[in-house]
């Protein structure tokens, strides 16, 4: 017999006229009181509203969520890719997956098919070998 897994996308909806650090602040309560809850996962998206939605990079987001939480698997819901070069996308999700002691969500499947992709693409086209530098200095 399975049990039910329990999860919540954060949708950070503030009033414009609130502190921002407030509003990440109170954003973050949530997700700590989640953990404590015995909930499974959490999903923060990315979100370029002008205020009313601030969390313009989800992976600081976790980052932070994840030095408060003990348990529960954090992940980008929504990172916008037509914003970002996706390498540095992949890295980024990599670096914080690593960092968080693989709680991350099921983004890092994907990002790092995406960097490995990417990778063999670029050794591809590299040269075979750098030359040698130069004796006594820079070349």
């Amino acid at each position: 017999m399975s049990h039910l897994r329990t999860g919540i996308f954060l949708a950070p909806f503030h009033p414009l006229d609130e502190d921002p650090t407030e509003a990440i602040h109170r954003d973050l309560a949530p997700v700590e009181h989640l953990d404590a809850l015995g909930f499974n996962e959490a999903w923060i998206g990315e979100h370029h509203s002008a205020g009313f939605e601030i969390i313009a990079s989800p992976e600081l987001f976790i980052a932070a969520a994840a030095e408060r939480t003990k348990r529960i698997r954090l992940g980008t819901g929504v990172v916008s890719l037509p914003y970002h070069h996706p390498l540095m996308v992949a890295n980024r999700i990599i670096q914080l997956d690593h960092s968080v002691n693989d709680l991350m969500g099921a983004a890092m499947n994907a990002a790092q098919q995406m960097f490995m992709k990417h990778a063999e693409e670029e050794a591809a086209k590299a040269p075979a070998a750098l030359p040698p530098r130069k004796a006594g200095g820079r070349s």
